[in-house]
């Protein structure tokens, strides 16, 4: 017997389906019809079944019939297996379904019978996806032949019940709680099987009831979030008429960005694109209007706040570095990074990236909040460190470089937020230089990266990691930046190095920022990465070869702390040529530097051309007269202008606080300086290939012989255009200039070819007056001499032929000079006003004596 009736109830809309079938006709295609591989099945009369009767051969035959059974639903069948079942033969029974292909459909509730354990399990599909809900008993289906009875009951509010009867009681299975129903159209079943099993499945007694599915979910808003400056993303618990969603659909409660266009990612999450960027650090309300769900009802929650916030450079910083932790003072000995948060925001780190060095790590987890601190430290260390309250572990890092290396923190965007050298003599001399002290920053406030704001900790364990640092005290950025070198990129492009971190306000307008004579223009320009301290200027075209070009800053950069710019003028560029033998030449060398300094060689360009200076290298000679290691003058492509020095020195800032230097851009600090050993020895200037470019061998006898010590005094080149190793071709650094002249014409540089040497002796002015006025307050004592060698000496007298003040003493003078007065005898009280009489006595070791007398007035007005 045959039962199929649909129930259509009016009131509330709903539609309740029924059907049952026990085959007791011995008809399964009409009435109600199964469609599927019908021929691979047929009804047994005794008892009335529905069997498999497959082909004997691995497989799998299914049928289908219309239901739409969903709500207050009731699901019952009987069955019969003549094997064991397994995970290769066994069945389901498809309770509801949205399709009848098997392997596409994307929604679905069923039962199996039958598995590796001998169960009756529940299954759904969502979205296409198979997930188990209900595991029956293991065993309930471990027989040579099992038979029984199933029943399924899915109640309103989505409860669904698995029970089995093979002994005339029914057992629970297993329940589950809330399932999400959908609109169902079909029936079915599905047998797989192997060979020996293609015809022992029988299904009897089918029976359904229950209404149609109606929809009754609403959609709603489930998460909210600003991506990025410029999208929104929503996401949605289930599928909304995407019909109803555009752009007008998006509104701001008070003002916010204007929306450009929509796109959706999946069914249920949707980019909203802003058409400007979205306030920094900013709460806005945001809603949404005529939105309707799936269901066709207004989505629910449509109302949010959104907020977002993009790490800014320099929110964080580097605030403390432990690389040599051994031995330690106190501390778990292992390294680690503090990070400080100087921001008013909080700053969620998840995903940031650390770059030391060539090595990388990504920070998993964790948000800074304003004035606090985070440790980083190496993988598995974390509990040595769990008396600080902010600790992360970093995956792939086990020691920071003692020596020194370059940190950079980077936001999930892949943007630089900080950066910071660290190196091992930014702190005090001392024994904490071997381990076991932190690096602290004194001011996290001062951003230029100077080594003075940085130094070994005081506190007695060490460091300060996770609290502030036992340094921390205000100590501004005071200093100007300078440009410490300028150099090529590209043809095109030229890069000026600055001495720390700028800021980019100058920027806003590159028409208004420089003055480029010579026709070029600028296409682009952008402070480097990651330190921000170099700006590169790119061209609309190549630049000239071997033509100077200058650059003046109408609108003066400015440091991170306002600190303008310090410049000398124009700033040169120039795209430089290759070098040959002689074109550079060594002019001045210091190689017996003071306690403490460090040698120097400056070169000097005696050509016409720019010089390319990355295809020059510094080195010294060894016994058999071969240039030992070649030390690169410059890494990237730096001209040397016609008529300019270059200074390179294992110590720049020492240097440069030792002698008198002009302009700190032609001071190089030289990775690797060779080292000039006092007894003597031979520079050499080549190209990659050690071919000579200039070559000066030195010693002890090319200095004045009458100087008590050749410590701190540097050898001067007389001629640029004469031979290097001609004889007379060098002398001693004049005692007036320093004794050394790095970066600027030689004191004992000979006068050009015939030019008219001035006077022996002069004073300038005839009447002077030592009153602090700022107006000739000195006496100037100019000097010339037609060659260098000369020493001198200068006593002064009163009218009573009395001296008053001696004021030089037996000094080496250079080619050209001066002395000064200032109107004080020996006792450093001021003379009386009146007239002076000077004689001045000078005499070269060749037996050559000068001298001169000469008559000044001093006075009070």
């Amino acid at each position: 017997m045959r039962l199929f009736f649909l129930v259509l109830l009016l009131q509330g809309c709903s539609l309740y389906a029924q059907f049952s079938d026990n085959f007791s006709d011995g008809d399964f295609v009409k009435n109600p019809e199964w469609l599927g591989l019908s021929d691979w099945f047929i009804v047994d009369e005794a008892p009335s079944s529905l069997r498999l009767n497959a082909p004997a051969e691995a497989g799998t035959a299914f049928l289908f019939t219309a239901s739409q059974s969903m709500e207050a639903a009731i699901w019952q069948f009987s069955f019969r297996m003549g094997f064991n079942p397994s995970s290769a033969n066994y069945a389901r029974v498809y309770l509801a379904a949205d399709g009848t292909d098997l392997a596409q459909l994307h929604a679905a509730f069923y039962v199996v019978l039958g598995s590796s354990d001998d169960h009756v399990s529940l299954w759904q599909v969502k979205n296409g996806q198979h997930e188990r809900l209900i595991k029956g008993e293991a065993g309930r289906l471990n027989s040579s032949h099992p038979e029984g009875r199933v029943r399924v009951t899915r109640h309103r509010g989505g409860e669904m019940i698995l029970e089995t009867n093979r002994d005339g009681v029914w057992q629970e299975e297993g329940r589950v709680v809330a399932t999400e129903g959908f609109s169902s159209a079909w029936f079915g079943l599905s047998c797989h099987y192997t060979s020996t099993r293609s015809t022992l499945f029988w299904f009897m007694d089918f029976l359904t009831e229950g209404a149609a599915f109606r929809d009754t979910v609403p959609s709603r808003v489930e998460t909210w979030e600003v991506v990025d400056a410029r999208t929104v993303r929503l996401g949605f618990s289930r599928e909304i008429r995407v019909e109803t969603f555009d752009k007008n659909a998006f509104y701001w409660l008070d003002g916010g960005p204007a929306i450009d266009s929509v796109s959706w990612m999946d069914p249920v999450h949707v980019h909203i694109h802003l058409a400007e960027d979205y306030p920094n650090g900013r709460l806005l309300e945001a809603g949404l209007q005529s939105v309707l769900g799936a269901n066709g009802g207004p989505v629910e929650g449509a109302a949010f706040t959104l907020y977002f916030y993009k790490t800014q450079r320099y929110d964080l910083v580097f605030s403390e570095v432990m690389a040599d932790p051994s031995p330690s003072m106190g501390l778990p000995g292992t390294s680690y990074l503090e990070i400080f948060n100087r921001s008013e925001q909080p700053i969620p780190v998840s995903g940031f990236t650390l770059e030391v060095g060539s090595r990388r790590a990504i920070l998993k987890e964790g948000v800074l909040y304003p004035g606090e601190y985070l440790l980083l430290v190496p993988s598995g260390q974390a509990t040595l460190w769990s008396f600080v309250e902010n600790v992360l572990e970093l995956t792939d890092w086990s020691q920071l470089p003692v020596s020194g290396a370059e940190m950079v923190l980077r936001d999930n965007f892949g943007d630089v937020v900080a950066a910071c050298h660290y190196r091992r003599d930014m702190g005090q001399e001392g024994f904490k230089r071997d381990g076991g002290w932190s690096l602290e920053v004194r001011d996290v406030h001062n951003l230029s990266g100077h080594p003075t704001n940085w130094d070994y900790s005081i506190d007695n364990v060490g460091g300060t990691p996770g609290r502030p640092n036992s340094l921390s005290t205000q100590l501004p950025d005071e200093t100007a930046p300078r440009i410490e070198s300028v150099y090529l990129k590209s043809d095109s492009c030229v890069v000026f190095q600055m001495t720390e971190p700028m800021g980019s306000d100058f920027l806003s307008d590159l028409e208004d920022a420089w003055f480029l004579p010579g026709g070029l223009s600028v296409q682009s320009a952008r402070l480097t990465e990651p330190f921000h301290s170099g700006l590169e200027v790119c061209f609309t075209h190549k630049l000239p070869q071997n033509r100077g070009c200058e650059m003046t800053f109408r609108k003066m950069p400015a440091d991170l702390a306002g600190n303008t710019l310090v410049t000398h003028g124009p700033v040169r560029f120039a795209r430089p040529l290759v070098a040959q033998p002689f074109d550079v030449v060594i002019n001045e060398l210091l190689y017996d530097p003071p306690a403490g300094g460090s040698d120097f060689v400056e070169l000097y360009n005696r050509s016409d051309k720019h010089i390319d200076l990355s295809g020059l290298f510094l080195s010294r000679s060894n016994e058999a007269g071969l240039p030992e290691t070649l030390v690169p003058l410059s890494t990237v492509k730096r001209a040397l202008f016609p008529g300019e020095y270059l200074v390179l020195t294992g110590d720049r800032e020492g240097l440069m606080a030792t002698y008198n230097v002009p302009e700190a851009l032609g001071i190089v600090l030289t990775e690797g300086m060779p080292n000039y050993v006092v007894a003597g020895g031979t520079v050499v200037l080549s190209d990659k290939k050690a071919s000579v470019i200039d070559a000066f061998t030195y010693s002890e006898a090319l200095h004045y012989p009458l100087l008590s010590t050749t410590k701190g005094v540097s050898l001067e080149r007389m001629d640029a255009d004469a031979p290097t190793q001609q004889e007379f071709n060098w002398h001693s650094a004049s005692a007036d200039e320093g004794y050394a002249t790095p970066g600027r014409e030689n004191s004992q540089s000979l006068p050009p070819k015939g030019s008219t040497a001035p006077d022996f002796i002069s004073l300038e002015p005839g009447v002077f007056t030592p009153n602090q006025d700022g107006i000739d307050d000195l006496l100037r004592i100019s000097y010339a001499f037609e060659k260098p060698g000369y020493s001198c000496s200068v006593t002064i007298y009163n009218r009573a032929g009395q001296p008053v003040r001696y004021l030089v003493n037996n000094e080496l003078a250079g080619t050209s000079g001066f002395f000064s007065w200032d109107g004080l005898n020996e006792q450093n009280a001021r003379c009386s006003t009146g007239i002076y009489v000077l004689l001045v006595r000078c005499f070269h070791p060749s037996g050559a004596v000068k001298e001169a007398k000469k008559v000044t007035v001093l006075s009070t007005h």
